[in-house]
């Protein structure tokens, strides 16, 4: 597929992708929602709880992917 990965726990990750093996699942009342990597399942837990980790340094906006604060910062 093109998609390269620095370490090997990063492949294992991205190959679950594409055997559309998903034994992760959100346990939060009434969601019940499915994943094949439990980073996946650990960032949507997230939006149950508004939980936000990630804060910007110079304004102080947070938010509950690393990816939503990296993109942030590019703009």
């Amino acid at each position: 597929c093109g998609h390269r990965c620095v370490t090997q726990q990063q492949l294992n990750n991205h190959l679950t992708t594409h055997s559309r093996e998903k034994k992760f699942k959100c346990d939060y009342p009434g969601c019940g929602k499915v994943f094949g990597v439990k980073t996946a399942l650990s960032t949507h837990k997230r939006t149950h709880t508004n939980e936000k980790p990630f804060s910007c340094r110079w304004c102080g906006d947070s938010y509950s992917d690393s990816s939503n604060l990296s993109k942030h910062r590019k703009t």
